[in-house]
């Protein structure tokens, strides 16, 4: 349940507030969409071995395919920042630990998209 209200805006009344929550915290459908992202970028990153090539040897769905999971998992977060507030209160997106390693994530996914940080290696 809503108790505080999001992003210092949203009142735990706000309908679209109220849609997103019961999206992103009970649809089964939207979990199970979420899970299956992972485990495809998962199976694609395993199978893009690109540190051994320069960008222009990469396959040609492998960068369509990285603004897709970006923006995919991009609209994920902000939905979850909405409906959860980002850190105000006990329950908002930052607050789980969880989440922050989703933020870390999504904010590391735009690297790719960056000159020079697209091949980094460990």
């Amino acid at each position: 349940a809503l108790y505080y209200d999001s992003l210092k805006y949203f009142t735990p009344q706000s309908t679209g507030r109220v849609v997103v929550y019961n999206i992103v915290k009970r649809s089964t459908l939207f979990e199970t969409m979420i899970i299956s992202l992972v485990l495809a970028n998962s199976i694609i990153l395993v199978f893009d071995n690109s540190t051994n090539e320069s960008e222009n040897d990469r396959p040609a769905y492998a960068f369509p395919l990285e603004i897709f999971f970006a923006v995919a998992f991009t609209i994920e977060m902000f939905m979850k920042i909405f409906a959860l507030g980002l850190f105000q209160h006990r329950g908002a997106y930052m607050r789980d630990q969880w989440n922050v390693l989703d933020f870390i994530i999504v904010i590391l996914s735009y690297m790719v998209f960056v000159k020079g940080f697209g091949n980094l290696t460990a």
